[in-house]
């Protein structure tokens, strides 16, 4: 997987989680209404989770409130890269879905603009984040 793939996929998860993050302010208050597999899924998600290669790292935190935020770094570039991402997430049916409502990048024009994103949760456990999107798998470690 290319450096560019990487980073559009993990871009591309920001904007879901954003979906996400709108979904669940909605419904926020009510967790009745959410399928009870889906529930244990989004529980497992909460909390920081980072992605380290030698061309990018980076934190995406995924908060109980159903808002998320991630910062990435390319360390590699030259100048070095940045992208900070913020918004909603909620998981449905398996799928963590996300809504991008604030982007912001430093030294690069490669910006998402706001939208929605959906991953296929693969695994969560106590110590990984699996998921799978456009046929790309994505792996991030429970930050401790």
């Amino acid at each position: 997987m290319t450096v560019a793939n990487l980073f559009s996929s993990l871009t591309r998860l920001g904007l879901s989680l954003l979906a996400l993050s709108l979904s669940a302010a909605c419904s926020r208050n009510d967790s009745s209404q959410i399928n009870p597999a889906d529930l244990k899924i989004r529980r497992a998600m909460i909390g920081e989770w980072t992605k380290q290669t030698n061309n990018l790292s980076g934190v995406l935190t995924l908060r109980s409130d159903g808002t998320f935020k991630s910062g990435w770094t390319n360390p590699a570039s030259n100048p070095i890269r940045s992208w900070e991402y913020e918004g909603y997430w909620t998981v449905t049916e398996g799928v963590c879905v996300t809504t991008e409502t604030k982007s912001e990048s430093i030294a690069t024009t490669n910006k998402l603009p706001p939208g929605t994103e959906r991953w296929k949760i693969v695994n969560v456990d106590a110590e990984s984040l699996v998921w799978e999107f456009n046929g790309e798998t994505i792996s991030l470690t429970r930050k401790r």
